[in-house]
């Protein structure tokens, strides 16, 4: 079990996330509370850095024995991020 965590959606990295949605035609959505096992709070609260977690990829049954992620979707996730960091970047200046 992790430590909560919360990142607002008003901070850069949100708004670069929900911006590069709309520029590749997604719908983006924010989740203001989710249960996972990702320890984000390291970042959050240890660190001061803010962290959201994004990607058009596609996965199904999460935690359970037969989780998954398809290859096309890993390659998405791989431009998609990459596209965040360039948005993140123009938006933080």
């Amino acid at each position: 079990m992790y430590d909560w965590s919360m990142t607002s959606p008003r901070t850069s990295i949100a708004k670069a996330a929900k911006k590069l949605y709309e520029d590749i035609g997604i719908k983006g959505y924010i989740m203001t509370t989710a249960t996972s096992s990702t320890p984000l709070y390291l970042f959050i609260k240890k660190l001061g850095i803010p962290a959201i977690m994004a990607g058009p990829g596609y996965g199904d049954r999460a935690r359970a024995p037969n989780e998954f992620i398809e290859v096309k979707g890993v390659k998405k996730i791989i431009q998609y991020t990459s596209a965040l960091l360039l948005n993140w970047s123009r938006i933080a200046e």
